[in-house]
């Protein structure tokens, strides 16, 4: 049995199963000073009851109490002390006894009851109207909006009271919109306050905090109606005519006056906008992503807008967020493609007919970008939880499906359709490389020179990263032995001959642009494609990986050493930590067993 020590980033809810400090003092040895304790509930346990020694070295080991143990991943805390001295192992679990009874204490801190959170509410209530009822012995409370400014100046106190009480209609609207949308941005401000003067902490990421914030967002709608009834003269309302006698003094100030007389001011709101902009300053500057990822996010989130409109990044919930999917899986293929859908608003895009919605990838490619979105934004302290996380929807049909294979006949179409020309080697050799050695295009197109080894006496290609050489994955880089159908062919004596030439790269002619070196051969080959081999849209350049990978398949080649051809993660955990990668000789045993019914011309 293992050691079982609770981990610092596991939690349920927010409260955290333990401390950064509690993990430093569990997980190594420290002089920290060792205090004496009493046991939150019920009495600390003995060193005697919570050491023992196993295989000559000692061990502590706690059960965590019931009341808390929801908040741990485990049953007990379990660690070994490495010592087989008793008196150390003593010193240590005193030690360790002191810290986890610090741990529970902290646990326990973030737990509220309901009838805890109810008092709190109830003292909110008490405190915020008597607040109202202190000012208003000393002057008038004014209420007022920002249209109200000009009419508040007045002196006439009856103008004074209607603009308030509108006022008040207006805070009470808006309070019951941020009910709906869980927006506690202003609130939270005022729960902070409130909180430390009662000298109290909640953690702000837990769910107690969450349940004490709609509470008071609720009570804070009744305290402004009552207020609108005492704006009127009208203390025969629920709240004063049932007023309890415990109601506890509020010490009166100028800014308390301040925060009673208008809105309490929110705390700063953060629009999507500035986060998708931080978000992006940080990519670019770790250079976490390429000029075209930059691109294609920034149109994304551009989307993201239209469709959700630039609001604080704190009101959006899960339920926007599916309401947000259900928009875009409504939206045309194309929008920013097609003359008739340009110009046109996310809402009339909508209600357009009979028009071809994106396709299950695209939106679920959208729906990963805001997953990740979010995803930085909590790790940055905007929001407190990634409500994009789960959107996306299963594939349609099965994976083998979605780009299909192709068949013998439309191979030898291509090897018949392909023409050598010496100022385009590269039209002739691409598509026979992904053909035998399923390559992706990207892989083939960015190949140097110096990518052409012979290892173990095996002409092979070295599929890596170096220089401006971007690989899909860390999977992807690998060694491909040559296939014998493009030995045969000539492609070895076309690689010589650039070496005689002092070139640097295979295929001179393609420019590295936004999108890698494939970008210019990748519309040549569409075109080629369509026009001499297929219509079928499922099948493309990417079809070659298929057809060898199908072809290797049914040749009985095992599953592990078409993985290794392909740059495919193996996935199993053995392979893939301790198992090295394939030695040329294996692979080139296996690609031999391709076999598309073609001669190959020499």
């Amino acid at each position: 049995m293992g050691e079982r020590v609770v981990r610092n980033d596991e939690a349920v809810g927010s409260i955290p199963f333990i401390s950064t400090k509690h993990l430093i003092l569990l997980g190594k040895r420290s002089d920290v000073a060792v205090a004496t304790t009493t046991a939150t509930n019920g009495a600390t346990p003995m060193v005697s009851n919570c050491l023992f020694k196993r295989n000559s070295v000692y061990y502590f080991r706690l059960n965590i109490p019931q009341d808390i143990a929801p908040y741990f991943s485990c049953r007990e805390i379990w660690k070994s002390l490495r010592t087989n001295n008793y008196k150390s192992a003593k010193i240590t679990i005193t030690k360790l006894l002191y810290v986890t009874e610090q741990l529970f204490l902290h646990v326990r801190s973030g737990m509220y009851s309901d009838i805890q959170i109810r008092q709190l509410v109830k003292d909110y209530l008490h405190a915020y109207l008597n607040r109202c009822e202190s000012i208003r012995s000393i002057a008038m409370v004014k209420y007022k909006g920002e249209e109200q400014e000009q009419i508040l100046g007045a002196t006439d106190a009856q103008v004074i009271v209607d603009t308030s009480v509108s006022a008040i209609d207006v805070l009470i609207e808006s309070s019951k919109r941020k009910l709906l949308l869980n927006d506690f941005t202003g609130i939270s401000v005022r729960i902070d306050w409130f909180l430390k003067a009662k000298d109290l902490e909640i953690d702000k990421g837990s769910v107690e905090y969450t349940t004490l914030c709609r509470e008071i967002l609720k009570a804070e709608i009744e305290a402004l109606k009552v207020e609108r009834e005492r704006m009127s003269g009208n203390y025969d309302n629920q709240y004063d005519k049932f007023l309890e006698n415990t109601i506890e003094p509020v010490v009166q100030s100028a800014s308390v006056a301040s925060v009673v007389s208008q809105e309490v001011e929110s705390s700063p709101v953060v629009t999507l906008s500035q986060v998708m902009l931080e978000h992006v300053k940080e990519a670019e500057l770790g250079g976490k992503w390429s000029e075209k990822t930059i691109s294609e996010n920034s149109g994304i989130y551009k989307l993201f807008l239209d469709v959700l409109g630039d609001v604080d990044i704190q009101i959006i919930t899960h339920q926007a967020m599916m309401q947000f999917r259900e928009k875009l899986s409504r939206l045309p293929a194309n929008r920013d493609k097609k003359a008739q859908f340009k110009g046109k608003s996310i809402e009339q895009l909508l209600a357009m007919k009979n028009v071809e919605p994106i396709n299950r990838a695209t939106l679920n490619k959208y729906l990963v970008r805001a997953s990740t979105l979010f995803r930085w934004a909590v790790r940055h302290g905007y929001i407190t939880a990634n409500v994009a996380e789960g959107l996306t929807l299963p594939k349609s049909g099965r994976a083998d499906q979605q780009r299909e294979a192709y068949s013998n006949e439309d191979i030898k179409k291509i090897i018949d359709q392909l023409n050598y020309d010496k100022n385009n080697p590269h039209r002739f050799w691409i598509p026979l490389i992904g053909m035998y050695q399923g390559m992706r295009l990207d892989e083939i197109c960015q190949l140097y020179i110096s990518d052409i080894v012979v290892i173990d006496e095996v002409p092979c290609i070295s599929v890596n990263s170096d220089a401006d050489k971007k690989l899909k994955n860390d999977a992807s880089e690998r060694i491909i032995p040559i296939h014998p159908m493009l030995i045969r062919r000539g492609f070895l004596g076309y690689v010589e001959e650039l070496r005689k030439q002092k070139q640097t790269r295979l295929w001179e002619r393609l420019v590295n642009r936004r999108d890698g070196y494939s970008t210019d051969y990748g519309k040549w080959y569409q075109n080629f494609n369509r026009k001499y081999i297929t219509t079928n849209p499922k099948r493309v350049f990417h079809s070659f990986r298929h057809s060898l990978a199908n072809g290797l398949k049914q040749a009985g080649v095992q599953e592990t050493l078409i993985a290794g051809i392909l740059g495919h993660s193996i996935g199993s955990v053995t392979n893939e930590r301790y198992g090295k990668r394939f030695e040329p000789k294996p692979l080139l045993a296996a690609l031999t067993h391709l076999d598309y019914g073609i001669d190959m011309p020499a």
